[in-house]
């Protein structure tokens, strides 16, 4: 009994992680491998904010600009006295156009909240915090510019935006400009009103001396399916068969008004008289007097 009470009680503590995934060590002061914990949703000291741009949604931050934020509100960390309360952060999320976190506390979203208008981590720079879990992005379209090819980005977004009503060009997101002969594919990201426009005109929009398409990339087509069953084969009739010339068939094949009578092809046949006599009979006479074979086969 002793002996299995102490073996349960040295018995290793499960492995946890802390947020940042570094592995913790066990009661026997072994180290094991790193290994998630799951925070439960349903803490109620958990709250869930978005750090935006000022201007969002038609304002957004690019994926480099979501890291300047975090690096900067780490700076504001390390700048702190000890007078002053300490952020806890649950989780960051890089979104597509701002940063979501998750604060520990209530503690934490108002130390947030006071120091967000002085964290800048570029020029012009203007954030805000909004309580939630998600917020409208920005939506990711493409656009094939035929021609454009010395043309600069600039350029390009004024000219859509010269030539159509209510798209704001100049105001887009850039993602990416790519060049393959006369064609430039530009990948921008617009707000959610401009990408609702974009909607009712049918992707369709003025460009140059045309129009072009400036909208979600196009799934590819599927390949036609093939039907089912066997595949038809096509009809090729038998060969005919030539009249044989030299063919002598039996006696009274053709019966008396046959094809055949009697002889090669009835009675009015041409080997009538010149082959088979009056009755086109091979063996029996030479047909006529002054036939071709006279006197015999």
């Amino acid at each position: 009994m002793d002996a299995t009470a102490k073996t349960e009680d040295t018995k290793p503590a499960e492995k946890r992680e802390n947020e940042n995934g570094t592995a913790e060590s066990t009661e026997n002061g072994e180290q094991q491998p790193a290994k998630k914990v799951k925070i439960e949703e349903a803490d109620k000291d958990q709250i869930k904010v978005g750090v935006l741009p000022e201007g969002f949604p038609d304002d957004v931050m690019t994926q480099d600009q979501v890291e300047k934020v975090k690096e900067a509100i780490l700076d504001k960390i390390i700048e702190m006295d000890d007078s002053q309360v300490k952020p806890k952060f649950l989780r960051a999320i890089n979104r597509s156009d701002y940063l979501a976190l998750t604060c520990a506390n209530e503690d934490t979203l108002t130390w947030l909240e006071n120091e967000i208008s002085s964290i800048q981590p570029w020029e012009d720079c203007k954030l805000k915090i909004e309580k939630g879990d998600s917020f409208p992005t920005s939506e990711v379209l493409y656009a094939d510019l035929p021609k454009s090819q010395d043309y600069t980005t600039e350029k390009m977004l004024k000219l859509i935006d010269g030539q159509n009503e209510g798209l704001s060009a100049t105001s887009w997101k850039v993602v990416s400009k790519s060049t393959g002969g006369t064609m430039v594919e530009l990948i921008v990201k617009v707000p959610p009103a401009i990408m609702q426009k974009l909607k009712e005109m049918d992707y369709k929009v003025n460009y140059k001396f045309g129009t072009v398409r400036i909208g979600p990339k196009e799934k590819p087509k599927a390949p036609p399916k093939a039907s089912g069953g066997k595949p038809k084969q096509r009809f090729v009739p038998k060969p005919l068969m030539d009249r044989p010339v030299s063919f002598t068939p039996p006696r009274g094949m053709g019966g008396s008004r046959g094809g055949y009578r009697d002889g090669f092809y009835g009675a009015n046949d041409r080997y009538n008289d010149l082959r088979g006599g009056p009755r086109g009979q091979y063996p029996y006479g030479g047909g006529r007097q002054g036939g071709q074979w006279r006197g015999g086969y």
